[in-house]
């Protein structure tokens, strides 16, 4: 006969070994280990195989972690416990302890407060896909799911199961598993806030409690959360010949050997897709600057650098609030949290006067045409630029007005970006000079292309200064169409002072 309460856990493609984590003399439930290994064998469980359904072994272990009414219907309270957990004390007491809580207790997480928060970590740590992550979340801003609602950790999850409302919260938890993030602390908070339904909390944090101790299992004994099985395989052939699965290789031989199991993570983009600035792969024309960036500026980061960025506003932020006043500015709030050290201008002709001054840098208003908003912009950064970035209309004559304001107060060896070469607004664009992409692809070739706002005794004075011009594509993909040479990168001469300080 099956007693009033189980506790279970679930193993899935080789994480770690299955140990025992109940103190001597426990008595009074069941326990059961949910596998998709029939070779498994335990003195402490009850070994269950079920079905994966085809899925990866996240989502698969999470079918009976969010669905034990489904597959424990023999109990009235489950009692579900991450692998890498060892109770302190009988899971009888916690039982007796909680039950009266409510029908759904769990531990709030112990680092955050916000499934906004735990997505971007998810993110930065590379323990899912980013446009799957993102999507779910913007899913759940767009449904008001607020960033205050709190956040709970599925690590030890006391249920009684069958209550309707809870068997009908694990169903549609799962759904979301299986529709978005395979991590499902992500989804546990939304899905109880839509069905109304508030768990309630088990005493102290995860990591300081009175009844289990976790993580018990260091990181170095269990395949890691970011571990991806497709890249492990195409970067080490040899696990093809192994006959070994990507995991199972990686714990016998990948482990020992420190082999390559993941991308290299890309920071910068990650930053650009947060604040959703189409410098990233993910959003509006999405053109995948950020790598670029992230190639040139990763030398720099830490270091008290100087950027002024020309052009700081979003298409859906002026969409919402066409006359402004504006209270984000996506870009250089990508810059800060990139660049913690840095002194950061920004330049717009439009008004940014909203924006928080916990972002920490200088918004001047001002207009591109004018030579004097252009040096009151450069003289805020206090001294000579590190680093300028042309993000503004995107006509060629202000392209070039702002080359001629401000190439001449970037440092040596530093670094003039204009974006988007390849995009002039019609509205915008004078006829009768040429397109900005052709005077650098000249300055590229060691030639001068004059232009109205940029003759041949400037240009010539200003290539005299420049070490290299790299032009580079954009990802832009909207309406099929190839953008080629859409990012100029200008690197300027080093004198000896600029070389030591690339290498400080």
């Amino acid at each position: 006969m099956a007693h009033r309460l189980v506790v279970y856990t679930v193993l899935t493609g080789d994480v770690h070994a299955l140990g025992d984590p109940f103190p001597p003399g426990c008595d009074g439930f069941d326990r059961v280990c949910f596998t998709t290994d029939p070779a498994l064998r335990s003195d402490a469980w009850e070994v269950r195989l079920f079905d994966d359904h085809g899925l990866d072994p996240q989502r698969a272990s999470r079918r009976p972690k969010c669905l034990p009414h489904r597959y424990l219907p023999e109990h009235e309270w489950s009692l579900y416990v991450d692998g890498r957990a060892r109770f302190v004390v009988d899971p009888v007491r916690i039982l007796d302890a909680c039950a009266g809580r409510g029908d759904l207790v769990a531990f709030r997480h112990h680092r955050r407060a916000s499934a906004h928060d735990e997505a971007e970590e998810v993110i930065r740590r590379g323990y899912d896909d980013e446009r799957r992550v993102r999507e779910q979340m913007d899913a759940y801003r767009a449904a008001g799911f607020p960033d205050d609602a709190g956040l709970f950790a599925g690590t030890m999850l006391l249920r009684r199961h069958h209550a309707p409302e809870v068997a009908a919260f694990g169903d549609a938890w799962y759904e979301h598993v299986l529709r978005y993030s395979r991590r499902d602390q992500l989804s546990f908070g939304f899905v109880a806030w839509r069905r109304r339904l508030a768990p309630a909390a088990f005493d102290g944090t995860l990591r300081a409690n009175a009844y289990i101790e976790w993580p018990v299992v260091a990181e170095t004994e269990r395949v890691p959360a970011d571990f991806d099985p497709e890249v492990y395989a195409w970067l080490n052939p040899q696990v093809a010949r192994s006959g070994l699965s990507p995991r199972r290789h990686w714990v016998e031989q990948g482990r020992q050997q420190g082999l390559r199991y993941r991308r290299p993570p890309r920071e910068l983009n990650r930053l650009a897709n947060k604040y959703r600035s189409d410098k990233g792969d993910l959003y509006f024309n999405a053109h995948a600057y950020a790598d670029i960036y992230e190639h040139y500026f990763a030398e720099l980061r830490g270091k008290p650098i100087r950027l002024l960025e020309v052009g700081l506003l979003r298409h859906d932020v002026q969409a919402r609030n066409p006359d402004g006043p504006y209270a984000e500015a996506p870009s250089l709030q990508m810059w800060r949290e990139y660049f913690e050290s840095a002194t950061l201008v920004g330049l717009d002709i439009a008004d940014f006067s909203a924006v928080p001054t916990i972002l920490d840098c200088t918004i001047v208003r001002g207009n591109v045409e004018n030579p004097d908003d252009l040096a009151r912009a450069a003289d805020a950064a206090g001294g000579p630029l590190d680093v300028v970035i042309d993000d503004a209309s995107h006509a060629s004559h202000h392209q070039q007005q702002v080359l001629a304001g401000l190439f001449g107060q970037v440092r040596a060896g530093g670094l003039f970006i204009v974006e988007d070469l390849h995009y002039q607004p019609k509205a915008l664009e004078k006829a009768g000079i040429p397109k900005t992409r052709d005077i650098l692809a000249a300055w590229a070739q060691g030639r001068v292309l004059p232009s109205d706002y940029l003759d041949a005794k400037a240009q010539a004075a200003m290539l005299e200064q420049v070490e290299s011009v790299r032009l580079f594509d954009s990802f832009d993909r909207f309406g099929g169409k190839l953008r080629t040479d859409a990012l100029a990168v200008i690197r300027k001469k080093s004198g000896l002072l600029g070389r030591l300080r690339r290498m400080l």
